[in-house]
């Protein structure tokens, strides 16, 4: 069952569908879901894009933010210091290393 009404962010006319216990607002001559089509511009990265007045990032940057939480390419890491280099001693003794 479905039942049509507005979108409350551009007003273009929308039709709700419930799948799997959720809403999901859907464009009425297409069946695919609404996406509003208002002009925004992304805080990310200034791109212009369409969506609703809610959105504050483009898609683009939306998914490079949501990727493992970190924004960019992965920094190289070096340690903070040499490791430090044990005298050799007999071998079984592994558990009196100094931590």
């Amino acid at each position: 069952m479905a039942s049509e009404s507005n979108c409350k962010d551009c007003g273009t006319p929308i039709k709700w569908q419930n799948r799997d216990g959720r809403w999901i607002p859907l464009d009425p001559r297409s069946d695919r879901r609404h996406t509003c089509q208002l002009d925004q511009k992304c805080e990310g990265c200034g791109a212009p894009f369409k969506g609703a007045n809610w959105m504050k990032v483009c898609p683009a940057c939306y998914k490079r933010d949501s990727a493992g939480g970190r924004n960019g390419p992965a920094a190289e890491t070096r340690p903070a210091r040499e490791p430090e280099r044990l005298a050799p001693g007999p071998r079984g003794q592994e558990d009196d290393v100094p931590f």
